[in-house]
């Protein structure tokens, strides 16, 4: 498949015409297929961290190939994922298994390495993107630029099996189903984030937020509105 990719970004950046384009991979999930010879493990073995390391090799060759291509020094290249290799936890959102990176590469967006520690979801990831392109854009994302707002702005959007949530530094806050609300306190970064038996004004707050978000979506979504009008 990345193989196959290189050829049609050749093909989209010869056209002339700026493109967009989006490449999902599978090998972490079953059955954990891959080729023989391309890393040493055996295939036969239908391991996941096999199938991983495949996926790594796959995508190591593809940076390489992308490298030769004119398209190179006018691209940004975006790798994200929707969670971690197992979701489970004591959590009724289990917040560790939603840990993930998002990597942005290439010579016209990244000068040299660095860590961004922001946090932030998936739905930061196109405004980021977009604002690294440097150019107006009308937008009405509910995500944010992850690289122009504040520290104490990062939000992340959750949704596990039927239940939503809001995550914050160091407040999780879950909207269940049959209406019932969880708040959990901590850093999940540093330690497993617990029930907060006591909720204050903050976290009353943060529920406030997180409803209003929620409902806008939904209502902008199932009345056609969400969209920029001409």
């Amino acid at each position: 498949m990345y193989a196959r990719s290189i050829d049609e970004f050749r093909e989209l950046s010869e056209s002339g015409t700026p493109f967009f384009a989006t490449i999902l991979t599978v090998s972490n999930h079953k059955p954990y297929t891959y080729p023989r010879g391309r890393i040493p493990e055996d295939p036969g073995q239908r391991r996941r961290e096999n199938a991983v390391k495949y996926c790594d090799y796959a995508l190591g060759e593809f940076f390489r190939a992308a490298k030769k291509e004119a398209f190179w020094t006018n691209t940004i290249f975006a790798i994200v994922a929707d969670h971690g290799a197992r979701v489970y936890g004591s959590q009724t959102i289990p917040i560790r298994s939603y840990e993930i990176p998002l990597l942005i590469a290439g010579p016209a967006a990244v000068r040299s390495p660095s860590v961004v520690g922001q946090l932030g979801g998936s739905l930061d990831v196109a405004p980021t993107l977009l604002g690294l392109i440097g150019r107006p854009y009308e937008t009405i994302f509910f995500g944010q630029d992850l690289l122009k707002c504040r520290p104490q702005d990062g939000r992340a959007w959750l949704n596990h099996n039927r239940d939503i949530g809001m995550l914050t530094k160091d407040r999780l806050l879950v909207l269940g189903l049959m209406k019932n609300q969880e708040v959990y306190a901590g850093d999940p970064k540093m330690t497993e984030v617990k029930v907060l038996q006591s909720p204050g004004a903050l976290e009353e707050e943060l529920a406030k937020d997180a409803v209003a978000v929620y409902q806008v979506a939904d209502d902008l979504y199932i009345h056609q509105r969400y969209r920029i009008e001409p």
